[in-house]
C-alpha cells in the first residue's frame, strides 16, 4: 500500500511540475531529449560518473515516472530503437575480421561459455528454488544469457576495437543473442501448442487483457527460425556486399548517398531478421559485417557514421532505457531482491565464462575484465524475452519489473567495468598497422594511367578496409594543375567504389611552410 501511495504522490508531483501544453509534442520532446543528451554526460563526468549513466538517469528524471516530460512509446522510444540497431551496425562495420580470424577459437569459446554458464545458472536457480516450470525457467535463463553492447562506445573511445578481448566479447554477444533467441523461439512454440486447447472464458479474457497491455518487440514470425537465419546470413554476408559495391560504383558517388545507403542496409538486415522472429539487432550487426570491407575504418565515411551514432542515436537509446525506470519499484522489497538476483546471474555467469576463457587462451587480467564487463550490458533481447514470457502467462509482472532493475544495474556495471579495465590495457606503441590500412599514392603525371594506378592502390586497401590518399607535391605556381590531377584521381577511386581524400602539399618559395589543399568526395 505504501508503494501505491508513493507512486500516486510522485505522479501528482510530476503533473504539477510538467508543462501540460507541451508534453507529447514533437518539438518539446526533441528539445528535452537534446538537453539530456548534451548535459547528462557533462554532469555525470563532473560527478566522476560515466557519461552513459548520466544519459540513463536523465531519461529516468524526465521520463513518465518522475517529471513526465518525455512520454514513453513516443519519439524517444522510436529513436532509441534505431539507436540500438545503429550501435550493433557500427559494431559489425568496425569489427576487425582479420583479428577475429586470428583469435576465432577464443571468440567462439567465449561466445558459447558466455551463453551456457549464465543460462544454466539461471535455469537451475529459478526451477529448483522458485518452483518455476521448465519452459519459464528456460526463458528466464535466456534473458540473462544474452547481452547488448551498451558500453561499446567506451572501447571505441579507448581505441580498443581491434583488441582480442573486445573481439571475443563482440563475437560472444552475437552468439549469445542468437542462442537466447533460439531458446525463445522453441519455448514460445511449445507454450503456444500447450495453450491452444485451453479455450475457455478465463483464457480468452486473459488473452484480451494481455493483448491490450503488452506489445511484443518483434512481430509474429513469418518464417521458421531454421529458414530465417540462413536467409538472413545469405542476405547480409553475400547479397548485401554485392549490392553495396554496385551502388557505390554506379549511383552512390557522394558520401551523403553512401551514408544513407548504409542506413538502408542496416534497416534491411534488421527487417529480414524480424521475418523469423529474431531481434533486429542481430540483422543490423550482420549487415554491418557484410559492409565491413566496403567502408574504410579510418575514412571520412566512417567518421560520419560514427559521428551521427555518437551524437544522436546511441545517446537516445540510453535515454530510452531510463524511461523504463520507475522509482517506485526500488522501494518494493521483493522486486528489488529479484532484480539483484537477476543481476547476479549476469555478473557471475559472464565473469566465470571470461575467467575460463582467459585461462584457456592466455588473456591478461585487464583483458579478462574488459571481456566480462563488456558482456554485462542487458537491454533489447532481455526486454523482448521478458515481454513474450509475460504475454504467454509463463511468469508474472514482477519478473518484468525486476528485469528493468537488473538492466539498470548492469548498465552501471558495464560502464564502470569497461572503462576501468580498458584504461589498464597497455597500448602497443610498436604495433604495425596492416599494409592496407592507409595507402598514399603519388599521382604525378609520369605517363601512367590514373585508373589503373589507383585501382592497384584500392585493391591493397580492400582486404583491410583501408583508405587511399592520392597526393602530389606541387611546384610554386602549379597548384591549379595539381588540384586537377588530384581531383581526377579521387574521381577514379570513387568510380571504383572506394572512399578517398586527395592531398596537395605546396612548398612556399619564401618560407619554410606548407600549405595543404584537399580534394575529396562531397
Amino acid at each position: 500500500m505504501k508503494v501505491v501511495d508513493r507512486a500516486a504522490r510522485m505522479a501528482l508531483w510530476a503533473n504539477a511540475w510538467g508543462p501540460p501544453v507541451l508534453i507529447g509534442s514533437v518539438e518539446a520532446t526533441f528539445l528535452i531529449l537534446l538537453v539530456v543528451v548534451i548535459f547528462g554526460p557533462v554532469i555525470a563526468e563532473r560527478l566522476r560518473i560515466p557519461g552513459i549513466v548520466g544519459l540513463i538517469f536523465g531519461g529516468a528524471l524526465f521520463g513518465p515516472y518522475v517529471l513526465g516530460w518525455l512520454p514513453a512509446d513516443d519519439l524517444v522510444t522510436a529513436l532509441g530503437a534505431i539507436g540500438i540497431l545503429y550501435l550493433m551496425f557500427l559494431a559489425g562495420a568496425t569489427f576487425d575480421i582479420q583479428a577475429f580470424n586470428e583469435n576465432r577459437r577464443s571468440a567462439i569459446a567465449y561466445g558459447l561459455l558466455g551463453f551456457i554458464i549464465p543460462f544454466t545458472l539461471s535455469l537451475l536457480v529459478v526451477v529448483f528454488a522458485f518452483d518455476v516450470g521448465l519452459l519459464a525457467g528456460a526463458l528466464i535463463g535466456a534473458m540473462w544469457a544474452s547481452n547488448t553492447l551498451v558500453a561499446y562506445p567506451e572501447v571505441q573511445a579507448a581505441g580498443l576495437q581491434k583488441n582480442r578481448a573486445v573481439s571475443a566479447a563482440v563475437s560472444a554477444g552475437v552468439v549469445a543473442d542468437l542462442l537466447s533467441l533460439t531458446v525463445l523461439a522453441v519455448a514460445t512454440a511449445t507454450a503456444v501448442i500447450e495453450l491452444e486447447p485451453l479455450d475457455n472464458m478465463f483464457v480468452r479474457a486473459a488473452n484480451e487483457f494481455v493483448q491490450g497491455q503488452i506489445e511484443p518487440t518483434t512481430p509474429d514470425p513469418k518464417l521458421p527460425i531454421w529458414l530465417a537465419l540462413p536467409l538472413l546470413a545469405a542476405f547480409c554476408l553475400w547479397l548485401l556486399p554485392k549490392i553495396t559495391r554496385r551502388f557505390f560504383v554506379t549511383v552512390g558517388r557522394s558520401r551523403m548517398q553512401r551514408f544513407v545507403f548504409a542506413l538502408a542496409g542496416m534497416s534491411a538486415g534488421a527487417t529480414i531478421a524480424l521475418l523469423g522472429g529474431v531481434e533486429g539487432l542481430i540483422g543490423a550487426f550482420l549487415a554491418g559485417l557484410g559492409m565491413n570491407r566496403l567502408i574504410p575504418t579510418s575514412g571520412p565515411l566512417m567518421e560520419r557514421l560514427e559521428f551521427v551514432g555518437a551524437a544522436i542515436f546511441v545517446p537516445t537509446f540510453l535515454v530510452s532505457i531510463g524511461l523504463n525506470i520507475d522509482p517506485a519499484l526500488l522501494v518494493d522489497r521483493n522486486t528489488l531482491l529479484l532484480g539483484l538476483l537477476f543481476t547476479s546471474f549476469v555478473v557471475v555467469g559472464k565473469t566465470v565464462a571470461a575467467v575460463v576463457t582467459s585461462r584457456l587462451f592466455g588473456f591478461s587480467l585487464a583483458e579478462t575484465g574488459v571481456m566480462a564487463s563488456l558482456s554485462f550490458g542487458q537491454a533489447a533481447s532481455t526486454l523482448a524475452i521478458a515481454q513474450v514470457g509475460l504475454s504467454l502467462g509463463m511468469f508474472e509482472q514482477i519478473v518484468v519489473n525486476a528485469s528493468v532493475i537488473a538492466i539498470v544495474i548492469t548498465a552501471l556495471l558495464t560502464s564502470y567495468g569497461t572503462r576501468y579495465f580498458a584504461s589498464r590495457i597497455p597500448r602497443d606503441v610498436n604495433e604495425v598497422p596492416p599494409v592496407g590500412s592507409t595507402v598514399m599514392v603519388d599521382v604525378r603525371d609520369q605517363g601512367s594511367d590514373i585508373d589503373s594506378f589507383v585501382a592497384l592502390a584500392g585493391a591493397l586497401t580492400r582486404k583491410d578496409a583501408g583508405l587511399v590518399i592520392p597526393y602530389l607535391v606541387a611546384e610554386p605556381g602549379a597548384l591549379e594543375v595539381s588540384n586537377a590531377r588530384i581531383a581526377a584521381s579521387v574521381d577514379a577511386l570513387v568510380g571504383q567504389g572506394y572512399d578517398a581524400d586527395g592531398v596537395v602539399p605546396t612548398l612556399h618559395p619564401f618560407r619554410d611552410a606548407r600549405h595543404v589543399a584537399r580534394a575529396s568526395q562531397q
